[in-house]
């Protein structure tokens, strides 16, 4: 047996390109090697085009079984106009003008409010930045990899970096259980944000925290060995719910949707759905008046916030029940109104000081006292109910002993269709109380109906 390198070449005449190294491996269970020398330092067998993974053998190839590159160069692809990017390596200069030439606008990072959006000369592992660039292009970063990152988190939305490494969303370690409670938001300059199952390396991702707290990007996790157990799917499903699809430019291939329903969607849900915080100026997004891209449509109408989409805006439509519309209001007046039908399609023109809404339209088939939103609430809630036919109404709130505390429809005559009335309880103490509907229809009929609200200071 031969106690070194040098005594096995001398006594075999042959491992003439065999070097003696210690391999570094990662950790016990991931055996990639991280000896910078024997990156790319091994010479190209014929035949040989993989390696023990069934990744591709570079040129030259890494000496080892195993194919792992420290030093590399990353290409992510960058759109004209806003992206959201990240530094997944680590390089001699990290300035932003090095890292990216031609772009167009400073970096800018996110802070808590009330900072928010603030520029950036440098870019750093584990920060995500909006970075505005004049041309689609792909932009090569040479350094050494980032395997594993530990990126703190602040108690809301969080602008965070990629590494060196495709990362499975529901691998992400969380220092605590419950820490993240929204998927990992990636964006796309013709869609709009949207939900990502995979953080890659180059891009930034938004993700929102429940409080103070850590989240790691490690190779060496997987779905099935995560510390803490990762988010949920982020509010259910969608799949059932009417839908609208804008598409900016009167039509392009990738599109941003929003979904509702008439029923109503209790505060913890709600949050699933929230949106992060708006993209700068000029950047396409589409969400509801609440930043969300979920909502309950039930009477009144519901805000729908546009950006990034001066011109033609091609609308399609998904209605699964109820009736519907998008109003278009100019100084508060409405000025057209278009009916969301189910496979509908139709254009709107988005200028300036033009806002739109969606709309229940038509009459409810049934007298209803809906839920009260927010609940739990403080110190304002909104109560809404529907008559199908003109009558007599009253609403009337009630603490646990019985007691009147408020009327806030005192038996008024009200006309067929869907109505809302905010409820202001800035002088009540914390509690529950209980709402009473009633309502008298011109046909003979009469309706009852009672809710419980939670107001909590």
């Amino acid at each position: 047996a031969q106690t070194d390198l040098a005594a096995l070449q001398g006594a075999s005449g042959k491992e003439t390109n065999s070097i003696s190294l210690p391999p570094l491996f990662y950790s016990p269970t991931n055996l990639h090697v991280l000896n910078p020398n024997l990156d790319s330092a091994g010479t190209t067998l014929a035949g040989v085009t993989d390696d023990i993974d069934g990744d591709a053998r570079s040129t030259p190839p890494d000496i080892g079984a195993d194919e792992f590159s420290i030093v590399v160069t990353v290409t992510p692809s960058i759109l004209s106009g806003w992206n959201m990017i990240s530094l997944p390596l680590a390089v001699d200069d990290p300035l932003k003008t090095t890292l990216y030439p031609d772009a167009v606008s400073t970096a800018f990072a996110y802070l808590p409010p009330p900072t928010g959006y603030t520029g950036r000369d440098t870019i750093v592992n584990g920060t995500g930045y909006w970075l505005k660039m004049p041309d689609t292009a792909v932009v090569s970063i040479t350094g050494v990899t980032t395997l594993s990152d530990t990126i703190p988190l602040t108690q809301g939305w969080n602008l965070i970096g990629s590494i060196g490494y495709p990362i499975p969303a529901a691998a992400v370690a969380q220092s605590v259980g419950g820490l993240v409670t929204s998927s990992y938001f990636g964006f796309n300059g013709a869609s709009g944000y949207g939900a990502s199952d995979t953080l890659k390396p180059g891009r930034a991702y938004w993700v929102k925290a429940s409080t103070a707290g850590d989240i790691t990007l490690d190779v060496k996790y997987t779905t099935g060995n995560v510390p803490v157990v990762p988010p949920g799917e982020g509010g259910g499903d969608v799949g059932s719910m009417n839908a609208i699809t804008f598409s900016g430019d009167g039509g392009n291939d990738a599109a941003s949707t929003l979904y509702f329903t008439s029923e109503p969607i209790d505060a913890n849900r709600a949050a699933a759905f929230d949106l992060p915080p708006v993209p700068p100026s000029g950047a396409f997004d589409v969400r509801f008046g609440s930043n969300r891209f979920v909502e309950s449509v039930t009477g009144g109408e519901v805000p729908v916030l546009l950006q990034g989409t001066d011109g033609p805006i091609r609308i399609a439509a998904r209605i699964t029940s109820g009736s519907y519309a998008i109003v278009e209001k100019t100084g508060g007046v409405v000025t057209a109104t278009h009916s969301l039908t189910d496979g509908g399609t139709f254009t709107l023109e988005a200028v300036p000081g033009k806002r739109f809404a969606v709309v229940e339209t038509g009459l409810p088939v049934e007298f209803a006292l809906g839920q009260n939103y927010p609940n739990p609430f403080n110190p304002t809630t909104t109560l809404k109910y529907s008559l199908p036919v003109d009558g007599i109404v009253s609403l009337t709130i009630y603490n646990v002993l019985g007691e009147r505390i408020a009327t806030p429809v005192p038996s008024v005559n009200r006309v067929a269709g869907f109505h809302s009335v905010v409820v202001d309880a800035s002088s009540w103490p914390t509690g529950t109380y209980f709402v009473s509907f009633q309502a008298h229809g011109i046909d003979g009929r009469s309706f009852t109906q009672g809710r419980k609200m939670l107001l909590i200071k």
